[in-house]
């Protein structure tokens, strides 16, 4: 099970993982289409070959870099993007 939380992250259970995954610490602008940004990217990340939880971190870079800009398709970042967040985006406490 995955619930997105908002600014406050996402909740995943599984078998092996009951946590919440933080958020990145962004100014949050729009957060119009960050649902789908967060689908769109938790599917490439299972379609790649990640597991569940990279997968969730990849898309919650994905979602936190789309609430920082305005509007939906406009505001989804490059793979360049995303790869610089999970390497290098401060998370929020």
């Amino acid at each position: 099970m995955i619930i997105t939380l908002g600014k406050k992250g996402v909740y995943v259970k599984t078998d092996e993982l009951d946590m919440i995954v933080p958020p990145y610490k962004v100014k949050r602008v729009d957060t119009t289409g960050a649902g789908d940004a967060f689908n769109g990217g938790f599917t490439v990340g299972l379609a790649e070959g990640m597991d569940v939880l990279s997968a969730i971190k990849f898309a919650n870079a994905l979602a936190s870099i789309s609430v920082s800009r305005f509007g939906t398709s406009p505001a989804m970042p490059t793979r360049e993007e995303i790869e610089d967040m999970l390497a290098h985006g401060e998370i929020e406490e």
